[in-house]
């Protein structure tokens, strides 16, 4: 006939024309329609909840700059982008062992000195300046010797099993947008606030107060006074790097949030010039 049933070339073989996967059938396409929306939904929520750009993309806040705004959207698609988050969560606890999730727990103050480590012995500033740089070249930066760059390294490991640091393939290593926030160079950082909450100071006090004695008493005391015989604010006062710290951290953590609750605040449809005041105590 002049066709060429067999356009291979190769004997023997019965060519047949590829089949397209058909969307005529209604569970097919609710089916791609439905892992379409939640590949969508699942990558907008993490640009909503980092507002840094694509999650995949590097950070280097010291030679990128970052938006001088809250890093917070507006805060009903925040609760939106909030709920979505609780949801994988719930089903990554759930496809847990028992055991793991108490060992998480367990160890979570090891998480806490890593993160302390990166901020206090200026590792996440000199990732931050540096990316795509090697364990050996950041303790020479440093000035650590070899032994100290050997656990230097060991921390820069553990940062990444928690997602705070990228490992390429050829041993370097970089800041993700999370450890990102580690660093005194970026416009949101939290390093005042990680100097603060992980000081041993801190821990100190919250053993103390939980000793089996000061808890059977009718007049418990708090913490501080029990490990250091002075209220919080009058030990601060007599530790001046742990009181700029905390001076730091007040001003850190809350302008992540003002900017959100302020938007979705509902103001009286009087107010012309309205003062919102945040009032604490102990």
């Amino acid at each position: 006939s002049g066709k060429n049933s067999n356009p291979s070339g190769r004997c023997g073989t019965a060519w047949t024309p590829r089949r397209r996967l058909s969307m005529k059938n209604p569970g097919k396409r609710m089916l791609w329609q439905a892992g379409a929306v939640v590949a969508l939904v699942s990558v907008s929520a993490r640009v909503v909840l980092h507002q840094g750009g694509w999650p995949w993309a590097p950070r280097t806040t010291a030679a990128v700059p970052w938006r001088a705004r809250a890093q917070l959207p507006p805060w009903p698609l925040y609760r939106a982008g909030i709920a979505l988050h609780d949801v994988f969560v719930a089903l990554a606890e759930a496809t847990a062992p028992p055991n793991v999730h108490v060992l998480e727990l367990i160890y979570a103050q090891s998480s806490s000195a890593v993160v302390r480590h990166l901020v206090n012995l200026e590792i996440a500033d000199y990732l931050d300046e540096h990316p795509g740089t090697t364990c050996e070249a950041m303790g020479r930066g440093l000035n650590f010797s070899d032994v100290g760059t050997g656990f230097a390294c060991r921390y820069v490991h553990f940062a990444a099993l928690r997602g705070l640091v990228k490992h390429d393939g050829d041993d370097r290593f970089s800041l993700t947008t999370r450890g990102a926030l580690l660093s005194r160079h970026h416009p949101h950082s939290l390093r005042q606030t990680t100097l603060t909450k992980t000081d041993e100071r801190y821990f100190r006090a919250q053993q103390a107060v939980a000793d089996p004695s000061n808890l059977r008493s009718e007049t418990p005391l708090a913490g501080f006074e029990l490990a250091f015989n002075k209220t919080f604010f009058d030990f601060l006062r007599t530790q001046p790097d742990l009181e700029r710290n905390f001076d730091g951290t007040m001003r850190e953590i809350p302008k992540d949030w003002v900017d959100s609750i302020v938007a979705d605040y509902p103001l009286p449809a009087t107010a012309t010039n309205p003062t919102i005041c945040d009032l604490g105590g102990t």
